[in-house]
């Protein structure tokens, strides 16, 4: 029963915007254990423990990725890791070097 409960509340709280719910609880002065009324209209009332707990999930979701997404990220910065240094290779090839060399000579 309380999970249920508590999955009506993360709807409910869902519905009402995390802007809501950080300016609910920095209007409203109360202990942890105070019910949020505004939240659900019927008993029982989500905590403002419950709310706070639900805003910190909503901020550290922002911030989580999928396995995937983090496997994309580092195949990209090894793609841009090899590329630099195959441009850095190609300049100082040893055929590279010696047309150098003799454009030196040459216009000496």
């Amino acid at each position: 029963m309380k999970t249920h409960t508590e999955e009506v509340w993360r709807k409910a709280l869902a519905v009402r915007g995390r802007d809501w719910v950080a300016s609910e609880l920095a209007r409203r002065p109360g202990g942890p254990q105070d019910a949020v009324l505004d939240v659900v209209f019927e008993q029982p009332y989500p905590t403002r423990e419950f709310c706070q707990r639900w805003y910190l999930d909503q901020d550290n979701r922002m911030f989580t990725m999928s396995g995937h997404t983090k496997a994309v990220i580092l195949a990209f910065m090894l793609l841009v890791a090899f590329t630099i240094k195959f441009i850095n290779s190609w300049d100082s090839r040893p055929e590279v070097r010696r047309q150098n060399a003799r454009m030196v000579v040459v216009n000496d």
